[in-house]
């Protein structure tokens, strides 16, 4: 049997923006994608507590009670990756390995954390989206395609795109990552753990990778890529959890 990896994609991204590395890892694994904002329609949002696990680590759970076996690899990109951080941190799930893909435990910059967004951005996208949602989502797009070049007219697509989800939902994918701060949890991270990161990401910055990889795991420092790492160069990403695979538990 192939081993088994989960792929969650990021903020206002759906399924198809990981299908390359999907299709790269088909060769050796078992790959299934799926969104953050799809998780959130799997959780039951009326059981959502302060102190609890987040609406997606909810609906992480919930897909993986249907996976009986578990995943040998947890993988998440950008939002994702701190979804697949908070569960399996607080064990909610139990991957055999965790690859965070452009990922951070904090997003926002706070008290001790440079590497991060500043909070009046994220709160200036919030708002945004109420008034100008597909402004802020294309501004958004390019930021994360960099250092390709993104069309206006791909930008475009993918906002119309991105919109499907709702408003409401994409504005709480934005509450999530202002407030979530796992810098006190990742002792729980206790598999095999790779962090790979683009050194020209705008949207989290590569030092945030390497603050999470340090004493902990392997860190891949991708010099050309940017946020979007499966846009990059799938088949190095793919090589990338092949090799983690292949690590010890």
């Amino acid at each position: 049997m192939k081993p088994r990896v989960l792929l969650l994609s990021g903020w206002a991204h759906g399924r198809e923006a990981l299908a390359p590395l999907a299709e790269r890892l088909a060769a050796f694994c078992a790959p299934t994608v799926r969104s953050v904002h799809e998780l959130a329609r799997t959780a039951d949002a009326t059981d959502c507590t302060v102190a609890g696990p987040s609406i997606y680590a909810r609906g992480l759970a919930a897909l993986a009670a249907e996976e009986p076996g578990g995943w040998d690899v947890l993988a998440g990109w950008s939002m994702g990756a701190v979804v697949a951080i908070e569960a399996a941190a607080a064990a909610t799930v139990r991957p055999g390995r965790l690859a965070v893909l452009a990922g951070t435990p904090c997003f926002c910059r706070a008290e001790g954390w440079t590497s991060g967004a500043a909070p009046q951005t994220v709160r200036a996208m919030r708002a945004a989206l109420r008034t100008a949602p597909e402004t802020v989502l294309r501004r958004f797009f390019a930021d994360a395609a960099f250092p390709r070049v993104l069309t206006a007219d791909a930008a475009q697509a993918r906002a119309h795109t991105a919109l499907a989800w709702g408003t409401e939902e994409l504005s709480r994918g934005l509450d999530y990552l202002a407030a979530t701060d796992l810098r006190g949890q990742l002792a729980g991270l206790t598999v095999p753990l790779l962090a790979v990161h683009g050194r020209q990401d705008r949207i989290v910055p590569w030092q945030a990778g390497e603050a999470l990889a340090a004493g902990r795991g392997r860190l891949v420092l991708r010099e050309e890529d940017g946020h979007d790492l499966a846009a990059g160069d799938p088949a190095a990403l793919a090589a990338a959890i092949e090799h983690l695979l292949s690590e010890k538990r």
